[in-house]
């Protein structure tokens, strides 16, 4: 086998044995509200699964800040092919309600690179009780 079709063979398998290996990326963010005096939340215990037209994923925790008035943001990977996001069904394991002033996902898929492919939010203010789920719809 000459050295050009040998290279060639190389980029190939690894290309696909990276391709296997990547995964869709979501970046959470959102700010903690300001206007209630309890708005605070735990720094984890808040399970998120992305729902989209397709499908959606496994469920991961959220860690991140929750300080009244705050930005936070986790970031999460999962190998689900779940489409357009359509919303955020957020479960909180806790006893710490947490109050949200706005909440958006970047949903960055790998092709070859990574590449962002959309990035939804909501502007509506929610809260997630104590033990309690929520639906955030975008």
């Amino acid at each position: 086998m000459n050295k050009i079709a040998f290279s060639a063979l190389w980029v190939v398998l690894v290309g696909a044995i990276i391709a296997e290996d990547c995964k869709t990326q979501y970046v959470v963010t959102w700010e903690t509200a300001s206007n209630h005096q309890w708005a605070d939340g735990a720094d984890k215990g808040y399970e998120f699964i992305v729902v989209g037209d397709k499908g959606q994923t496994e469920v991961h925790d959220c860690v991140g800040v929750r300080r009244k008035g705050e930005p936070g943001m986790c970031v999460f990977e999962d190998a689900a092919d779940i489409g357009n996001a359509q919303s955020v069904v957020i479960e909180n394991t806790t006893d710490n309600f947490w109050r949200f002033a706005s909440l958006s996902v970047r949903v960055s898929k790998c092709v070859t690179v990574r590449q962002q492919v959309e990035e939804v939010t909501s502007e509506k203010q929610g809260e997630v009780n104590d033990y309690k789920t929520i639906t955030v719809n975008f």
